[in-house]
């Protein structure tokens, strides 16, 4: 089975960089990268995952500045509202002297520079400066404000432009961002763990744990990526989960938005945290319809579902998953056969062309299999 991404690549960015000990790494870049340019545009990948689920519902670009085969500046998008990623860079070499002591300057950024006024002026002003002889570009803006626009101001002014350098490393980066802009919906994540019988849980339901450290800090790091999580009430109640990120390498930017399916109506709001959602929607269409159509305060661009199977192969059922995590560990449930509940049965790439497989990866003795559904 190959994979889409580049070895050491996931939906989460630059996998190393998501552990703990990303720290003890010399360096963070995948040995699959061979070029400069892939070089420069993984150190922007790298400076944008500095800015995980910070700037939401805006994307969290990184930007990479270079001369003569050196980093001279880096930035990325912060806190919503805040500078751009471009402009974070930029006032770095104003503080060093400014852009008028360079020529021949090199920018790298994840996501087409946007062109339009908004919380922020337009970052691709900032790169018509005369200084500038190139911007490397690893994918276009979806966003109809954007759509091409800062590419052809670019040019326009006589800047080369190049487009696609691990344009589909960064596409997985920016990939809430850039479907939500593509469909106008929020993306369906599913993450599971099962032990190589495919199983979640043993017969009583029980699960902890299947998978490793690593896993667990791989998926701590994905929570912030996505605005909401999304769990059932049985594993709401059997296993009291804190859904908050904890374990992965830091930032630790923010926790989702916690949503609970309770279409039996087993708790109570008054026994719950405030800040945690209640759902009590039969049909898991229907489920689907009240988180997309409810007011959170802020725009919604991803559910991340952590289970339970009931739930999950419900999601599946209702044709609505985009993007799956699938670890597979070493665990011994015991057999309980292929009609087991504790069992995501309503997923099989194996068998279907609607499923891409994006990444595969190793966690010491833990699987990754990371899925995209084919448009």
């Amino acid at each position: 089975m190959n994979s889409k991404l580049k070895k050491g690549f996931g939906m989460g960015g630059i996998i190393a960089r998501t552990l703990p000990s990303h720290l003890e790494n010399e360096s963070l870049i995948p040995a699959s990268i061979h070029s400069q340019e892939e070089k420069w545009m993984a150190l922007a990948i790298l400076e944008a995952m500095n800015g995980i689920g910070w700037a939401s519902p805006n994307p969290s670009v990184g930007c990479v500045v270079v001369k003569d085969q050196k980093m001279i500046a880096r930035g990325f998008t912060q806190s919503y509202g805040g500078k751009h990623a471009e402009r974070m860079a930029f006032e770095f070499l104003e503080q060093e002297g400014g852009l008028d002591h360079h020529s021949g300057l090199q920018v790298y950024v994840t996501l087409e520079p946007c062109s339009h006024f908004g919380k922020q002026p337009p970052c691709v002003d900032l790169l018509l400066h005369p200084a500038i002889q190139k911007v490397i570009i690893a994918c276009e803006d979806p966003n109809p404000l954007v759509a091409g626009k800062g590419i052809q101001k670019l040019r326009n002014s006589g800047k080369e432009v190049q487009i696609g350098v691990l344009k589909n490393e960064a596409q997985a980066w920016h990939f809430p961002f850039l479907s939500f802009y593509q469909t106008r919906k929020p993306i369906w994540v599913a993450k599971w763990a099962e032990n190589q019988d495919g199983l979640l849980a043993d017969a009583l339901g029980n699960s902890k744990w299947i998978t490793n450290a690593g896993s667990r800090a791989y998926t701590h790091w994905l929570r912030q990526k996505y605005d909401a999580i999304l769990v059932g009430a049985g594993t709401w109640i059997k296993d009291h989960p804190k859904l908050d990120v904890r374990d992965c390498a830091e930032p630790h930017r923010r926790n989702p938005v916690i949503l609970v399916h309770d279409p039996k109506k087993r708790l109570s709001k008054d026994q719950m945290n405030p800040s945690v959602h209640l759902f009590h929607q039969k049909e898991m269409c229907d489920l689907i319809q009240a988180v997309e159509s409810h007011d959170f305060g802020f725009e919604l661009q991803s559910v991340f579902c952590e289970g339970g199977a009931r739930s999950l192969n419900q999601l599946f059922e209702a044709g609505r998953v985009d993007l799956v995590h699938r670890f597979i560990g070493q665990k011994d449930f015991g057999a309980h056969g292929p009609s087991s509940p504790h069992r995501v049965s309503g997923f099989s790439p194996e068998t279907s062309n609607a499923w891409e497989c994006a990444t595969l990866c190793e966690f010491g003795n833990d699987l990754l299999q990371e899925w995209v559904k084919c448009s």
